[in-house]
């Protein structure tokens, strides 16, 4: 019997995989790609995640499986509005696992991103929406399934932070305090963890015998024996709590850590708490999620970098939720391949793609000496965590194989980086060339878009939207010669801008939604007009009226690390590739062979079809790499 195991590791990038490979720092993938085939990858157009790994599953391009964005906007909608792109629904090509399924065969999916809810009806599902979201995300959103986002208390003024405040405490109202707690008044305030609903904490300031506040006292009920005392850096077990959510109970964990207490006469106070998210309810079936939280403990969806980048926590903590997460897949992995049958195993994991865009930076001399360290010391720390869970997958294959089994293994990534250096904000600019219009309400004063007199609007990454009569809700541009007159407006206005800094255009393809079908992007979920980026340019649809259309890119430190917009072939050398790795492993699979030419992401799908003996997906318009056999 043949197993087919797909492991894809977000935004791996070829060229930093090879410098790491000459290191001796990847020492499982190496292996893998020496015994058997090493190949640059072509993503698809936009190459971002949610559309990539739909063709990855489907061998389809965007404008066929639909996908065409991180965010999706369907035709007859009002142009705000906005679907993830992550949403297995959104989905219109069959995907490999349906496939197999048609052929009797059965499916593991852990964490496949773009698979949730759940299609599949005779394998195992481990949750699968994994949109890269988290505190202060995107539009394409966070799991739909956690009860809250990770949070910060803080009573300094962090983006996205809840800012707190203490009062001194009257120790009366506690229960069980230790004589000679605090050396100095003690201090109290209360935090919710989690949405309304969630759960109330009381957190005691307390100091010692020199008189600064070193560690605090957090409970539910101000009773010290049945609360917990955190000092600096310290960490939490996990925590669960019952969370009424809409009137329904729902168990979920988290956990909490001290990030900072100042030794100033006015105490500094940040403390970080984790994502939580349930118990259950992310499994298909739904057994399987108690199952695995009792073996492996609870399940960190979200490994955001955003808390890194908010100021709330250090790299250490960062690297603590990657880890936690990589390591409970790996040993997930183990246990599911050795209790279920299967012939295909999909997974995805998104550590090193949050890693790259707070901390790869390919142009070091706009760092200090200690951020370029920490940027090179965490990047490659989220590739060796990377690497650590293609080892447990890999011995988890050989855990659960019988000795007539073959296995095939594909190692590969959806995108590369490159280094992004300044922003663009379109839809300003087309506030400025009267393509949008604004209004603000008498009462409320607040500003909105005047769609009856409004032409166009830029949505997504890389798409603009003609308001056109009879499709959109509120449509202001006439069908026919009207219409054609709005694109070829918007085509000349968008290749016409300039960067007033850098003199360069920040725009380095316009095509019309006909025009643009060769590169797999058309189609009613497209734009009327799609664009590409110059490299160094992240493109942004906030409705800018201020006038600074462009600003410099900061994610962290300066410089970030960026993808989605850029065309898949872009290679800047030693600042970046959008290209994406891949490696085929198994017993027919050529040995030691680097492919001289890129492979494409859309045909991965049709190959493990036929490792699998059946078709390829319906929908697949990707080839067999018949190449990589010997």
């Amino acid at each position: 019997m043949v197993k087919v195991v797909l492991i894809g590791i977000d935004a791996a990038i070829p060229t930093l995989v090879q410098k790491y490979f000459e290191m001796g720092m990847l020492p499982n993938m190496k292996k893998l790609s020496d015994e058997g085939t090493w190949a640059e990858c072509i993503p698809v157009f936009p190459t971002h995640t949610a559309s990539n790994w739909n063709s990855v599953a489907t061998g389809a391009w965007p404008k066929t499986h639909g996908v065409t964005d991180m965010v999706v906007h369907l035709p007859g909608t009002p142009l705000t509005e906005i679907k993830s792109g992550f949403w297995s629904d959104l989905c219109q090509a069959e995907q490999i696992w349906k496939t197999a399924e048609r052929f009797d065969k059965k499916s593991i999916l852990l964490k496949y991103i773009s698979s949730w809810p759940p299609n599949i009806e005779k394998g195992i599902q481990v949750e699968g929406f994994g949109a890269p979201g988290g505190p202060g995300s995107r539009p394409w959103g966070s799991s739909p399934i956690s009860v809250s986002n990770s949070a910060c208390y803080s009573t300094e003024q962090l983006e996205n932070a809840t800012v707190i405040n203490f009062s001194e405490s009257n120790l009366s109202s506690w229960k069980n305090i230790p004589n000679e707690l605090s050396h100095r008044p003690a201090l109290e305030t209360q935090i919710r963890i989690g949405p309304i609903g969630g759960v109330n904490y009381n957190i005691l300031l307390v100091s010692n015998s020199s008189g600064t506040y070193d560690s605090v006292l957090i409970t539910k009920s101000k009773d010290a024996k049945a609360g917990f005392f955190l000092k600096r850096g310290e960490l939490t077990n996990w925590i669960t709590e019952n969370f009424n959510i809409d009137g329904k109970i729902i168990p979920a964990s988290f956990r909490m850590k001290l990030i900072d207490l100042g030794k100033n006469e006015k105490p500094y106070f940040k403390l970080f708490v984790t994502q939580v998210f349930p118990v259950e309810g992310w499994t298909f079936p739904n057994d399987v999620a108690k199952d695995l939280v009792k073996r492996f403990g609870p399940f960190l969806e979200s490994i955001s970098h955003f808390p890194y980048v908010f100021g709330w926590i250090d790299e250490y903590t960062y690297l603590d939720d990657v880890s936690y997460q990589a390591e409970w897949m790996g040993r997930a992995a183990d246990y599911l391949m050795s209790k279920y049958d299967w012939n295909l195993f999909m997974t995805q994991w998104h550590g090193v793609d949050n890693t790259q865009h707070a901390f790869l930076r390919f142009d070091k001399s706009v760092l200090t000496e200690y951020e370029a360290e920490v940027c090179d010391r965490v990047t490659l720390r989220a590739y060796q965590i990377a690497d650590k869970l293609v080892q447990d997958i890999v011995q988890a294959t050989n855990h659960a194989k019988k000795k007539y089994e073959d296995v095939y293994t594909f190692v590969l990534s959806d995108h590369g980086h490159v280094m992004g250096k300044r922003r663009f904000f379109i839809n300003g600019y087309l506030y400025e060339k009267g393509l949008i219009k604004l209004k603000k309400d008498s009462l409320t004063k607040k500003i909105t878009v005047d769609w009856e007199n409004t032409q166009a609007f830029a949505q997504g990454m890389v798409h603009v939207y003609v308001n056109l009569k009879g499709r959109e809700p509120v449509g202001a541009v006439e069908p026919g010669k009207n219409y054609d007159d709005v694109v070829k407006k918007l085509i000349d206005v968008l290749l016409d801008v300039k960067d007033p800094v850098t003199g360069v255009r920040p725009l380095s393809l316009v095509l019309s939604n006909q025009d643009a079908e060769f590169l797999g992007l058309s189609g009613d979920r497209a734009g009327d007009v799609i664009f590409a980026a110059n490299p160094v340019y992240a493109i942004d649809n906030r409705v800018k009226t201020d006038g600074n259309l462009f600003a410099d890119i900061k994610v962290g430190f300066r410089d970030g690390s960026i993808h989605g917009a850029q065309l898949p072939s872009v290679d800047l050398g030693e600042y970046g590739t959008i290209k994406s790795m891949f490696i085929a492993h198994g017993p027919k699979i050529k040995k030691g062979r680097k492919r001289k030419k890129p492979i494409s992401i859309i045909d991965v799908a049709p190959t493990i079809a036929h490792i699998l003996n059946i078709p390829s997906p319906k929908d697949c318009e990707g080839a067999i790499m018949y190449d990589l056999f010997e």
